[in-house]
């Protein structure tokens, strides 16, 4: 299977930011299509250019079996200023959304930021169980 895998390259964060995620999945057998983005939550302009021109084109997205957005939360505003909302709903491969942070956590108000994160994917992991469901 031939997965893009979009995630935020952080050295202050986990393992999975420093490829684990894409090593466990090579290990499995998959071919990785890695796809790091800066692990800053608000996107910084200087550099935008410089991530665009490495990132993969739609075309390339379209020719994989599926499409791992994790950390969704954290880098969704770099896949609206590079992809853009409406190019990233054209796209036909499955993309499938991982969060990080729990949707309870008071600090992250992530429950009201749904409205923004589901746009971004077709499908949803979460990470630990939560009174709170987006689907009602």
């Amino acid at each position: 299977m031939k997965i893009a895998l979009f995630y935020p390259r952080n050295t202050m964060s986990s393992y999975y930011t420093l490829g684990g995620y894409r090593l466990a999945l090579e290990r499995m057998g998959h071919e990785v299509l890695d796809v790091w983005l800066p692990p800053e939550h608000r996107v910084r302009r200087a550099v935008v250019d410089e991530v665009k021109a490495r990132l993969p084109r739609i075309e390339e997205l379209n020719q994989c079996d599926c499409i791992l957005v994790t950390f969704l939360e954290h880098i969704c505003g770099w896949l609206e200023v590079v992809y853009g909302r409406e190019a990233w709903q054209k796209i036909k491969t499955p993309k499938i959304g991982r969060f990080d942070e729990s949707f309870d956590r008071a600090d992250y108000q992530l429950s009201a930021m749904w409205p923004q994160l589901e746009r971004w994917a077709d499908y949803f992991s979460f990470p630990a169980a939560s009174p709170w469901q987006p689907w009602g």
